[in-house]
């Protein structure tokens, strides 16, 4: 992998732009199989995996909020038993 491409997939991975960053180890991956180039696309995968791991993540939060602000609004509308 020359040291211009290596820059290029660097910054891909940095702005967690997996696909150029895989295309790029792909290619490298073609012309010489290095550690590098393997852990690079191990790198990739993991971003992936983080990446829907803090969507779902978000989802569930949001999930979560929702039906806290659901059960308030229930418990405010319930009428208040007269003692």
């Amino acid at each position: 992998m020359g040291e211009m491409q290596r820059q290029i997939t660097q910054k891909a991975l940095a702005a967690r732009d997996y696909d150029i960053a895989q295309a790029k180890f792909e290619e490298a991956n073609k012309i010489h199989a290095t550690d590098s180039v393997l852990t690079g696309l191990r790198q990739v995968q993991i971003g992936r995996a983080a990446r829907i791991a803090e969507a779902k993540k978000a989802e569930a939060s949001q999930k979560q909020s929702e039906t806290i602000k659901e059960l308030v609004s229930a418990g405010n509308a319930a009428p208040y038993p007269m003692v």
